[in-house]
């Protein structure tokens, strides 16, 4: 199962890495990261409070809401 500690690890593992990225590399490794962690949410949240962030486009908007 992935959980937030190996995504995390992941992103320390790319600040090591010494040949840039490409902008297409980048983006992938993002739609990756974000998969994961939407999984992980989507298993961890209760329905009835995942139906009621589902209306936030941003994090942003949830915090001040």
């Amino acid at each position: 199962m992935v959980d937030f500690t190996s995504t995390l690890n992941s992103v320390e593992k790319l600040n090591t890495n010494t040949t840039p990225l490409t902008d297409a590399e980048i983006v992938k490794m993002w739609k990756v990261k974000d998969g994961n962690i939407m999984f992980v949410l989507t298993v961890t949240i209760e329905d009835a409070f995942l139906q009621q962030i589902k209306n936030f486009k941003t994090p942003k908007k949830l915090g001040t809401h």
